[in-house]
């Protein structure tokens, strides 16, 4: 069993980290995700919301995966 002590110690780090999340995320994403932007600005006028593809006929069956690529996909993708 954690002494109180402990437990401040840890609610302190906790909440030290919690304070600064934006700023470590930017830290360790922003300029990916800066360049993703820039490479993918040349095919914005090629996309298409959601809404409009809607009621598009995509094959055999009624079925599509949406995906989106976020700070998760360097786990995948290093």
């Amino acid at each position: 069993m954690e002494s109180p002590s402990n437990q401040v110690k840890t609610g302190s780090l906790v909440q030290n980290l919690v304070s600064q999340m934006n700023e470590i995320t930017l830290n360790r994403i922003g300029e990916m995700n800066l360049e993703n932007a820039r490479v993918n600005q040349a095919f914005i006028d090629r996309g298409k919301s959601l809404a409009e593809l809607r009621n598009q006929q995509i094959g055999q069956g009624e079925s599509a995966i949406i995906m989106a690529s976020g700070p998760s996909n360097k786990q995948h993708n290093p």
